[in-house]
């Protein structure tokens, strides 16, 4: 722990302050995330109706 503090000692001493407009990390809106994560989904939902619907149709096919 003293030695992350040193360090953000030395890095203050140093004048290593990050302006609030240039920070590595920030939000992304909702409505990003939210159809970043609607695709894959609709993409999992089709594969798995179709899969079903392949299932009933080889089984409609195979002789009594």
């Amino acid at each position: 722990m003293s030695v992350i503090n040193q360090v953000l000692n030395q890095l203050e001493q140093r004048g290593a302050h990050t302006a609030l407009e240039r920070t590595m990390v920030r939000a992304v809106p909702h409505s990003q995330r939210r159809l970043a994560m609607a695709v894959p989904l609709l993409v999992l939902g089709l594969a798995l109706v179709a899969r079903i619907a392949a299932w009933q149709w080889m089984q409609a096919r195979k002789p009594a």
